[in-house]
């Protein structure tokens, strides 16, 4: 039975015995909610001192023995979003690759890298195939090389960086009418891929026939050939 709380934490007496305890599932799950509160709700230590009616020390020590529960991946069928973050500046050489299931939005892999290179994505392909996972596609930025580097698999650059690779060229407000068509075709991607893809086949294609037809323009009004 409940047996009053002692620095918020329940207590229990064992109606045989009388002993008296606390859960110990209790203090884990108040141990997981202070570092939730410490990390991600960005509060103080004396802030949670104060909430958990501990002292300061007592929080440090909490954060400290804190062990996060790590889940296993089941290996299956994923289709994989592959990307690497660096934390401060490029040359603190601390980032980490990661490779995120959409189907489900979780993270099935991530290693802490120093530099962004090819191999490192290829590795960590490999070894998801020996875990098990069956990779349908890969989705990736505009990194030279990482096209190459997957093969037997079918690899398509992020929406994000098509639109800002085309925006480098294009800018965001462009003047030439050929420019402003390929521009909303474009910022079509995002919404519908196949309505993008073939309009901008169809944009080259008019766009062949318009450069064709001045350059033999340009040849009759000159006299060439």
């Amino acid at each position: 039975m409940k047996k009053g709380k002692r620095r918020g934490v329940q207590r229990y007496q064992c109606r045989l015995c009388s002993a008296n305890f606390s859960s110990k599932r209790r203090s884990k799950r108040q141990n997981h909610t202070l570092f939730q509160d410490y990390f991600y709700h960005r509060q103080t230590v004396a802030e949670l001192a104060l909430k958990y009616s501990h002292c300061e020390r007592w929080v440090r020590q909490q954060i400290s023995q804190y062990q996060p529960h790590i889940k296993i991946p089941v290996p299956r069928a994923v289709t994989l979003v592959m990307d690497a973050t660096f934390f401060g500046k490029r040359k603190d050489k601390f980032g980490v690759l990661v490779a995120k299931d959409t189907q489900t939005a979780k993270i099935v892999a991530y290693t802490f890298i120093q530099t962004e290179r090819c191999d490192g994505y290829t590795e960590m392909l490999k070894s998801l195939q020996v875990q098990g996972f069956v990779i349908n596609t890969i989705t990736i930025d505009g990194k030279s090389g990482l096209f190459q580097a997957f093969t037997g698999i079918p690899v398509q650059m992020c929406h994000f960086h098509q639109q800002a690779i085309m925006t480098r060229y294009l800018t965001r407000k462009p003047k030439i009418p050929a420019a402003i068509d390929l521009r909303r075709i474009v910022d079509t991607i995002s919404h519908n891929q196949s309505q993008a893809t073939i309009l901008s086949h169809l944009w080259l294609i008019f766009s062949l026939m318009f450069n064709n037809t001045k350059t033999n323009l340009y040849k009759l009004s000159h006299g060439s050939t």
